[in-house]
């Protein structure tokens, strides 16, 4: 079969992106699908559906015997003696935290050690992090060298007689760097220490045969073996696996069950509680068979071609770091380019159709390592092509040559430096000064410019604080739209009188901070609900759901609020309107948009004819009277008045001129701080009642454009009287 055949057995990579035939470098991450696998998991829906080892009829007989199946399957990729030796599991991580929790768990105590490398995925160090902090133990770390393979020496200097377990990585996924298990495994197996081996990286490259290599605990993920997400595998010699312990009950697992104990099943059903993903395994079933139809050596000899053909070209390209270059590797290929930032690299590229991952890639100390903050990582696959590699080379050349005549011309800052107050991990003291910023252009760009990629309104020339936000808001926006038609089932408590949090709010403001942290895991949080978390001159602050009133009730009108501060002034604002999908966001000093579109404020003179928005202060009631009395001195001129319930989507349309002005009473930050900030970037301004700048630690707010704006001051100001303070100043910084 030729690879032209094998392409056309993976129906996504017929896909066009931005108008452009996919090109899927991204496999380390998750590789595509075959037809087999499709068709697999599809006939078993169709067909199978049933659970297994429950039942006695047809159904569930054929489940359990294609699960089972898989099983078979799965050892004897992997060259085990037996069946009895696979635990399937729903991926690496788990497979993991198994042996950590079932096996080690119970043989550790403090002063023990375990030892892993600098190269370890995430999955291979947070578990046994865990582990020592529950039980005193010490976790040892081997040393890399600079072209990224492993100091095997220096690993070996730390076995001793207190070292309870070896986990290392067959294969990096940052890399690429293939380890020398068999050789390590000799001298762990000398010293009897056990030795775990994370293969995710190494079963989709060639074959692996757990016998020859030696070691104890061998374990992968499927999705990354072509098959279904949410499956995986742990080997283990049987022997060890019967002196775990399990550490999930539930059905299944179990021989019998009373109230006076339990008795457990043996490996690897003692592991295997609850349902599995039977479906999945069916999937990596087929996933490995037809795997194994294909001429392996030819593949491998294809992905190693691949692999050097990008690292060559890669090599005359100037500025471009290449983190690691081991001899013996997979076509994994990490690298840094001199002012540019991974992250802006890998969304150009994604204009032109090519899928790369940036970032930390769950693998911060060894980065840390290298000393670089994020890195772009082209993997490829068999099905991958030299033609690919070359439209990839010159998609890179075409990004590095709009972004160096950008900054040329000075529509850019300085790239390459940590974007938004992001320093590299591990990094100390104040961050450098920055002469620029991310990828942006200035607010008076060239009109030639607009659309291009150097228009801030094009997504991938956001800043990435903006990106993260708007990642952010997205997923808030999926809770709020599952939720906000099940009104009856909406989960509320009132935290004051009329003043009221659900259960999304919470769960929304969790997915944000979630999102925030995987960018900026040291910069500090406001929610609502959270309240202040952490401590920086980087602050977040977040309304998960403005306008929890509307939703609790189903009204469709209400919005997801982000913004960051640094240093107290208001950098990035979005506003997401999820009932409308529609994206509000600005930078500070580069306009706002919507939905990628420059927006403004209305061009309305004065007060005729204005629309006019506000909230009642349900916060302060006794400013009601002198509440109405604004109101009418407005409508004596203004057109008319609404009241919608939601400040920020209140500030975001007098931002695109669907509102002329907007005041409110006794705002919270986080009501206000991304909204205020459009009506800014969209050439309006926010003033205090008095016409000040104090409206941040007052709450007191209205904005507009500058003559709106100075007529709602005139009308409001000698009717406003006291200020009643919402947010203490020190709460601004």
């Amino acid at each position: 079969m030729t690879i032209a055949d094998i392409r056309r057995q993976f129906p996504i990579l017929e896909r066009q992106i931005h108008g452009k035939p996919l090109i899927y470098f991204d496999s380390a991450n998750t590789a595509q699908k075959p037809l087999a696998v499709i068709d697999a998991v599809d006939d078993f829906y169709r067909r199978h559906n049933a659970n297994v080892a429950r039942a006695v009829h047809t159904l569930s007989e054929e489940a359990t015997t294609l699960y089972e199946a898989a099983r078979e399957r799965i050892a004897a990729f992997i060259g085990a003696g037996a069946a009895r030796e696979v635990v399937l599991t729903s991926g690496t991580t788990m497979s993991i935290n198994l042996v950590a929790l079932g096996f080690l768990r119970g043989r550790i105590k403090a002063g023990d050690e375990i030892v892993v490398s600098q190269m370890e995925h995430h999955a291979n160090i947070v578990p046994w992090q865990l582990l020592c902090a529950q039980t005193g133990a010490i976790l040892r770390v081997a040393p890399i060298l600079d072209d990224g393979s492993l100091d095997v020496d220096g690993l070996l200097t730390l076995l001793n007689e207190h070292t309870r377990l070896v986990g290392l990585t067959h294969v990096s996924n940052v890399l690429g760097t293939i380890n020398p298990i068999a050789r390590i495994a000799v001298q762990t197996r000398s010293r009897g220490i056990p030795l775990l081996v994370d293969g995710s990286q190494a079963v989709p490259h060639f074959p692996v045969n757990v016998v020859e290599l030696g070691c104890d605990f061998y374990v992968f993920t499927g999705h990354k073996l072509f098959g279904p997400t949410g499956t995986g595998a742990l080997w283990g010699r049987y022997e060890l696996l019967e002196s775990m312990q399990p550490v999930i009950g539930g059905g299944e697992m179990i021989e019998s069950v009373s109230f006076d104990g339990t008795v457990y099943a043996p490996p690897p059903r003692r592991f295997e509680a609850g349902t599995p993903n039977i479906a999945g395994f069916v999937g990596l079933a087929a996933a490995i068979a037809w795997l194994q139809t294909q001429d392996q050596i030819a593949l491998r000899a294809h992905e190693d071609a691949l692999g050097e053909r990008l690292r060559a070209g890669l090599s005359s390209v100037p500025g471009l770091r290449f983190i690691g270059s081991a001899s013996d590797r997979v076509p994994v290929v990490s690298f840094t380019i001199e002012h540019a930032h991974a992250t802006d690299l890998a969304v150009l590229l994604d204009l032109e159709g090519i899928a790369v991952r940036s970032g930390q890639h769950c693998a911060h100390p060894l980065l840390q390592r290298f000393g670089v903050g994020a890195t772009a990582r082209a993997s490829l696959a068999f099905y991958n092509t030299s033609d690919e590699v070359d439209r990839f080379l010159v998609a890179l050349d075409k990004v590095r040559g709009m972004l160096a005549a950008a900054r040329n011309a000075g529509l850019i800052g300085e790239m390459g430096r940590p974007h938004d107050g992001e320093r590299p991990l591990g990094s100390s003291g104040p961050r450098p000064a920055l002469r620029g910023k991310s990828c942006l252009v200035a607010p008076r760009a060239s009109a030639k410019l607009r659309g291009s990629f150097f228009d801030p309104g094009c997504p991938s020339m956001r800043k990435p604080a903006v990106n993260i936000a708007v990642q952010a808001a997205r997923r808030a926006g999926t809770i709020i739209q599952r939720s906000i038609h099940r009104a009856d089932a909406i989960a509320v408590t009132e935290k004051s009188q009329y003043d009221f949090v659900t259960d999304a709010d919470k769960l929304a403001e969790q997915e944000i901070i979630r999102e925030i942290r995987k960018a900026y895991p040291e910069h500090a949080i406001w929610g609502e609900e959270s309240g202040r978390i952490g401590n920086s001159r980087y602050v977040w602050v977040i309304d998960p759901i403005d306008g929890t009133s509307n939703f609790m009730r189903g009204n469709p009108h209400c919005s997801v609020s982000i913004a960051m501060m640094e240093d107290g002034v208001i950098q990035h604002g979005v506003v997401y309107d999820p009932m409308r999908d529609e994206i509000f966001y600005a930078s500070k000093g580069a306009g706002a948009y919507l939905n990628d579109r420059r927006i403004r404020v209305s061009p309305r003179l004065g007060l005729p004819g204005a629309l006019i928005a506000t909230g009642f202060p349900f916060r302060q009631r006794a400013r009601f009277a002198t509440q109405m009395r604004i109101v009418k001195s407005l409508l004596e001129d203004a057109e008319d008045l609404r009241r919608t319930g939601s400040a920020a989507l209140d500030l975001a349309y007098v931002a695109c001129g669907r509102l002329d002005g907007y005041f409110e009473y006794g705002l919270m930050p986080w009501d206000m701080a991304a909204g205020a900030l459009l009506v800014r970037e969209a050439g309006g301004v926010v003033l205090d009642f008095d016409g000040g700048e104090t409206w941040f630690d007052h709450g007191n707010l209205l904005a507009g454009n500058i003559k709106v704006a100075a007529a709602m001051v005139a009308r409001i100001k000698p009717l406003a009287g006291k200020r009643k303070v919402a947010a203490g100043p020190d709460e601004a910084a």
